[in-house]
């Protein structure tokens, strides 16, 4: 996920309800349902203040209903702080 790190530090793990279960296609060609979970590991040039940018996948659709190009639009998001799930998505992200 590309986040503002002025507002989102890197590192910090997020989860969106409304991305579980849906599938996303992995660079391998792997069909997965996504668990919800986003790792902040980058940032973006257009990605400035209270907004995210997150990989959607191998797809010309768009899989996650909560993902909207209209900044007035919002979601449901939980910032974790479970040890165990931030070391798992870090070490994840790292392979």
């Amino acid at each position: 996920m590309a986040v503002d790190k002025t507002v989102i530090p890197l590192g910090t793990v997020i989860y969106i309800p409304d991305a579980r279960g849906k599938e996303v296609i992995l660079p391998s060609g792997k069909k997965v349902k996504h668990d919800g979970y986003f790792f902040a590991a980058d940032v973006g040039s257009a990605i400035k203040g209270n907004k995210i940018d997150t990989f959607l996948g191998i797809t010309n659709k768009n899989p996650f209903s909560h993902v909207k190009s209209d900044p007035s639009k919002t979601f449901t998001a939980f910032v974790i702080t479970d040890t165990r799930i931030k070391s798992a998505l870090n070490t994840l992200h790292k392979s």
